[in-house]
């Protein structure tokens, strides 16, 4: 969420959501897979031990490079990406397009969109898609963006919104 402190007076938050869950499914398969992993090497550790007593220490030491290894997986590939999930707002009021990644704010203002285009990922309704906006000749790419034509149709109207009654001042006064 963007702090209110951010807000220009007068802005008015339109739309304020995170990243679609759907993000989250990689992360799922992961844990499954890692832990496959890491189960089956445990396993095989620990049968090293059956070998008789000059491998027991090997096996001990396996068995504790399996879990730190394991432990390091799980930080690096689940518990990274679900955070930067959790930490990851998209907020648009009616001058600006906010994305919030922890405490990094970019911000895009309404009155350079020039384009807004969009794709589901499914053709159900209020299905996440792909979000691209384009802005002063460049375009931002915005994946797993809940019901998405929403999004865009908002940021259409705002956009247009903001263009219309843009104020020009000229320099020097």
């Amino acid at each position: 969420m963007v702090p209110r402190k951010l807000l220009h007076p007068g802005e008015e938050v339109v739309i304020r959501t995170r990243r679609h869950p759907r993000a989250l499914r990689s992360v799922g398969w992961v844990l499954v897979t890692v832990t496959i992993i890491a189960g089956m090497l445990g396993g095989f550790a620990w049968r090293i031990a059956e070998l008789g007593d000059p491998w027991t220490w090997i096996s001990r030491v396996a068995m504790v490079l399996v879990v730190v290894a394991w432990g390091l997986a799980l930080l690096r590939w689940v518990l990274r990406p679900l955070w930067l999930w959790a930490t990851t707002h998209i907020t648009l009021t009616n001058q600006r397009f906010f994305i919030q990644r922890g405490r990094t704010v970019q911000h895009i203002p309404v009155h350079q969109v020039t384009g807004v285009w969009f794709k589901p990922v499914d053709r159900e309704q209020r299905s996440p898609g792909v979000l691209v906006l384009a802005a002063n000749g460049r375009e931002a790419t915005f994946r797993n963006v809940p019901d998405v034509a929403r999004v865009a149709g908002c940021l259409r109207r705002e956009a247009a919104a903001a263009q219309r009654h843009m104020v020009m001042v000229p320099y020097g006064i």
